[in-house]
């Protein structure tokens, strides 16, 4: 939660999994693991069009690290890029906390600013490409690729 009262990872996650949602404490993410990747191999770095950082994250819980987990890719938005906050929607969207009480793997693919994204935006109006919408666009294909690994991974 980032000071707003509002609980919007807790309250996605929730609608995703009704069933079996538990409540999360301030201080669940702490029995996680953040690491950071090399995202470049998901994608043609020389391709300055898909506008992927080449740094991505994965938050995974203790219970994870041994146990099956679910998985889920949390998207940052625009103007919320490595270079533009940090790490602040890594750490503070809320997204751990909830992860780690309700074993859930978090993958956080990250965008960062171009000529045609100075934003720092997910592709929604196609400046990577005309294909920009469908699994074969540029980013969502990397992250697929991303998704993959992680769900072979073990």
């Amino acid at each position: 939660m980032i000071e707003c009262g509002y609980e919007a990872a807790g309250l996605l996650l929730r609608h995703l999994y009704p069933d079996t949602f538990k409540d999360a404490s301030d201080d669940a993410h702490r029995d996680g693991i953040l690491l950071a990747f090399d995202q470049g191999e998901f994608f043609d770095r020389q391709d300055p069009s898909i506008s992927l950082h080449g740094i991505g994250y994965v938050y995974v819980p203790q219970s994870c690290v041994e146990g099956e987990c679910r998985l889920h890719v949390a998207f940052h938005g625009c103007k919320q890029t490595l270079d533009s906050i940090h790490d602040d929607f890594i750490r503070d969207a809320g997204y751990n906390r909830w992860a780690a009480t309700n074993s859930i793997v978090v993958l956080y693919p990250q965008i960062m600013t171009s000529a045609n994204n100075p934003n720092g935006c997910w592709d929604w109006w196609g400046y990577a490409g005309e294909d920009y919408y469908g699994q074969q666009g540029k980013q969502m294909s990397a992250v697929r690729s991303m998704v993959d690994r992680l769900l072979t991974s073990r």
